[in-house]
């Protein structure tokens, strides 16, 4: 779950005292786990688009339409390389792999993963003309 953090204030003894951050800009902090479980945070100066922008993450991580801002830069084609070369597997796993990956670089590689959508893998998938079970398969 997310949360808005004030960084001017804080709570010592039930009393409201000043932070060291008191006064300098991007008052309010939102923090959450991404689906990893790693922390992430982002700054703001109006407690309102903190707001804004926690519930667009806990609304994102719960439909599994979460993408991290700093990698979704990242181009499909290196993120499944990457992906690729950590596997762990035996020789035939790992042909099966490539050949599924190969697949879907081809269609996806140059986009950055933050541009790629839930819809454009459904429109991918309905543009396949394989049966339903050929298709969970190679996703």
């Amino acid at each position: 779950m997310a949360s808005v953090v004030d960084q001017w204030w804080t709570k010592r003894d039930g009393r409201r005292v000043k932070t060291k951050r008191y006064g300098c800009p991007k008052r309010w902090l939102v923090r959450w786990r991404d689906p990893s479980g790693r922390q992430r945070s982002k700054a703001f100066e109006r407690k309102v688009d903190a707001e804004a922008w926690r519930d667009q993450v806990a609304t994102e991580i719960r439909r599994g339409e979460y993408v991290d801002p700093r990698g979704g830069r990242m181009l499909f084609r290196e993120l499944a390389d990457q992906w690729l070369r950590s596997r762990i597997a035996s020789r035939t796993t790992l042909e099966g792999e490539r050949r599924k990956v190969r697949m879907l670089v081809d269609h996806f590689g140059d986009y950055p993963i933050g541009e790629i959508r839930p819809s454009m893998v459904r429109a991918w998938a309905a543009s396949r003309e394989v049966a339903p079970t050929t298709l969970r398969y190679e996703l």
